[in-house]
């Protein structure tokens, strides 16, 4: 069960993504870093929830990124964002077709990660294990694969 919870959250990268509207008026700078990629081309989707219901959501995020590979790595600087708890989630998608490439029995057979570096088993990691804080001073991220 966890692992089908796993593979629909990651695969829903690949979805239509609604966006929710943030609520609070406090604003802060958050630097992501994604190292250790394997290979040099593609491209790295983030989703960045604020709260365990978007977390878990196959389609909904507070905000979702496209991001070039260079140097087997990818830099994002997101620019006022509402102070908070937030969440990663992320894929290399190394072919670049748009999707989370799965094998025969529905397992990731692309690179994915989570804020904190967190691992799950057999599904996904728990929203207190990936959750981070962002305050009013610029925060710095690092997932690496």
């Amino acid at each position: 069960m966890n692992l089908l919870i796993l593979l629909f959250t990651l695969t829903s990268f690949t979805e239509d993504i609604t966006v929710i509207k943030d609520k609070s008026d406090s604003k802060s700078q958050l630097a992501i870093s994604i190292t250790g990629l394997r290979a040099n081309k593609g491209q790295i989707v983030l989703a960045l929830d604020n709260d365990e219901r978007n977390y878990k959501s196959k389609k909904d995020c507070f905000k979702g990124y496209f991001l070039k590979v260079e140097n087997n790595q990818a830099n994002i600087i997101i620019e006022d964002l509402p102070t908070g708890e937030y969440a990663i989630k992320v894929y290399h998608d190394v072919n670049n077709n748009g999707k989370l490439d799965k094998n025969m029995i529905g397992v990731p057979s692309e690179p994915y990660a989570f804020s904190n570096n967190a691992k799950g088993f057999l599904g996904i990691p728990d929203f207190d294990e990936v959750k981070f804080p962002v305050r009013e001073q610029r925060e710095v991220v690092t997932i690496s694969f």
